[in-house]
Parts: C-alpha cells; structure tokens; sequence
C-alpha cells in the first residue's frame, strides 16, 4: 500500500508479508495457543520486532528499495510492525510501513518500489494487481505490478547449492539476483 498526504505527496510505502505454512510453522514453535488457536498477539509483537530489527540491516533493508526516476528515496525505520496469525490457514504475516524520509510530490518519471533478497536466500512470490492499494492516491495515477525474470535452471542450481555458511554470493550470481526484484511501478500523468 501506498500512502499519501493532502497535498497527494506519497508518505509511505506499506507492505504485508504473508509467510508459507512451513515458516510459519517453524516461526510459531514454542508459543503457547489461546481456546482460539492463535498465540498471544504479544509474543506475535515480539517476534515482528526482532524481525524488523533484523531486516533493518543496511546491507538488506527490509528487501525494499525505492527509487524516483533514477534517484534513491530514503525512507525511515519500520513503523507500525505487526505480526498475525491466520487460524484458517495456518500462516504468519508481517505489515510494516516504511516512511520516507520527506514527503514526494510525484511528477511523470516512475515511482519504483521493488522487493527481493539480495543473496536470494529468501524466496518471494506475490498476489499479482490486486494486492497493490494506493490509500489517498490522486486518480492520475496507477500502480502496476512487474514480475521478475525467471531463472534459467543452471543459475538456479547454482543458487540452491550455495550452503547456509556462504556470507556473500560470487559477484555474476549477485548481479543475476537484482534481475529477479518484485517491482510496483507508480506512474503519475
């Protein structure tokens, strides 16, 4: 979701991750269950903040860059963090905003936010169209979702046979990963 100010200057970039079961199963061991089947929203608070902590590293911040035409859009630590339990499907998510730094008044080149891991450690798939939401936005302009390139099978092979020790991808895999970014793209006319 994308958020916007009075004068349609965008604010913020919000994001809700949605994790698979066997995450979300690993994630969730040791909490204790309500007579609801979830765990107390304040462990799910605790784990949300480790995570954010965490993802607030410089070298992966959040997996989010954002960009305005070719400029980078710096934007502030995670707000509003929270992690959910969904009893029906037996999955986690995390929402959290990133604020920019200073509100954006948008012109004709693109506002480009994109998500991905930079060792591609973690995969990623995404709900397509219907999961972006401009909150506020002015009607000129419109979200598009663009997905990324898929990998060939020996670049993937390489990928999946690099151990958990490996700290720092060989530069051509590295270069290879920044194709394979989740990207909204707002263009405002």
């Amino acid at each position: 979701m994308m958020t916007f100010d009075a004068q349609a200057r965008i604010t913020g970039v919000t994001q809700t991750w949605v994790f698979d079961e066997m995450f979300s199963s690993y994630a969730k061991q040791g909490l204790p269950e309500g007579a609801d089947k979830r765990p107390p929203q304040a462990d799910l608070d605790k784990i949300g903040n480790s995570w954010v902590e965490a993802l607030a590293d410089p070298m992966s911040h959040y997996f989010t860059s954002i960009t305005h035409g070719k400029r980078d859009v710096p934007t502030g630590p995670a707000q509003r963090v929270r992690v959910d339990w969904d009893v029906a499907t037996e999955q986690m998510s995390l929402s959290f905003e990133l604020p920019l730094l200073e509100p954006l008044a948008l012109d004709n080149r693109p506002f480009v936010v994109s998500v991905a891991d930079p060792t591609f450690y973690v995969a990623y798939s995404f709900d397509g169209q219907d999961a972006i939401e401009l909150l506020a936005g002015p009607e000129r302009c419109q979200a598009a979702y663009e997905m990324p390139e898929r990998l060939d099978m020996q670049t993937a092979q390489r990928l999946a046979a690099i151990g958990p020790d490996v700290t720092e991808l060989p530069a051509d895999l590295m270069a290879i990963t920044q194709m394979l970014q989740h990207r909204i793209v707002l263009t405002c006319l």
